[in-house]
């Protein structure tokens, strides 16, 4: 236990930042070797994934997104909780293509539960973040160390009821963290005011928060994760979330540009 806890120690002094406030999620159609790709070539799978994949990050791109989480949405059902080899492969080749097409941070999750593959995809192929379930902290602190990996960011997954206190999520390695459920608003304003790592909510809100957002099925008609990207809908989501992380935003500046002195506010 000690020695997980110092490696956690170690990698959070040299975790690096992560600004983003509103991030896209891009729900790749089945990769090579899955179910739903059993009637394709895997090269033509590898196609079809990454075309939408490209497709859809220069839509979120162009569209205010301040980073985007490629998933293997398509790939279930998830037989086991190890990622094969050829979807690893077919991840790491597609998410190469997304870095050369945006310049905006990029994250990658691995369904089902596998964040150290997540974390070998995203050290080769220049993505920013993961997203990981809790409890892999110690064993990510130390294979990120192994990898050379330090500039690449972990998420930490959890559902509200999960949730436990601020203490636990450091011993965990938590740097930062996606709550999913419904009623998020109330949980920003209540009890997530003082945690000291960025925060995002996926899903619905019961009301407006100012913590960070993810949104993948809100993008999409009726919510279903295997539709491409309805311009309508994310430039409505868009529309209304923005200003509100904006605020927040210029709050922090203000309150940063007053302590050093400086009297000159620049929007962000």
């Amino acid at each position: 236990i000690h020695s997980n806890r110092l490696e956690i120690s170690m990698a959070r002094k040299s975790s690096p930042s992560f600004k983003p406030k509103l991030i896209g999620i891009i729900f790749l159609p089945p990769l090579p070797g899955s179910p739903g790709a059993s009637h394709l070539f895997p090269s033509e799978a590898l196609q079809e994934a990454g075309a939408r994949a490209v497709a859809e990050a220069k839509l979120l791109t162009r569209n205010g997104f301040e980073g985007i989480i490629l998933q293997n949405e398509g790939d279930g059902p998830f037989l086991t909780s190890q990622a094969a080899a050829e979807t690893i492969a077919a991840f790491s080749i597609i998410l190469a293509a997304v870095r050369e097409v945006t310049p905006i941070p990029l994250g990658v999750h691995l369904r089902k539960s596998d964040p150290l593959a997540a974390l070998a995809i995203a050290s080769v192929a220049r993505a920013n973040f993961i997203v990981s379930p809790a409890g892999y902290g110690a064993l990510l602190a130390r294979e990120r160390i192994r990898l050379n990996a330090s500039s690449v960011f972990i998420l930490t997954q959890l559902l509200y009821s999960q949730l436990k206190n601020e203490e636990w999520m450091k011993e965990e390695g938590v740097e930062g963290l996606i709550l999913r459920e419904e009623g998020g608003g109330e949980i920003s304003s209540q009890k997530m005011k003082k945690m000291n790592f960025p925060l995002f909510f996926e899903g619905p809100l019961s009301e407006p928060s100012s913590q960070g957002r993810i949104l993948g099925r809100e993008l999409r008609e009726k919510g279903d994760s295997s539709l491409t990207i309805n311009l309508k809908k994310m430039r409505t989501e868009v529309k209304f979330l923005k200003p509100k992380l904006r605020k927040v935003k210029i709050k922090k500046i203000k309150k940063n540009k007053a302590k050093n002195g400086e009297n000159r506010i620049s929007s962000p």
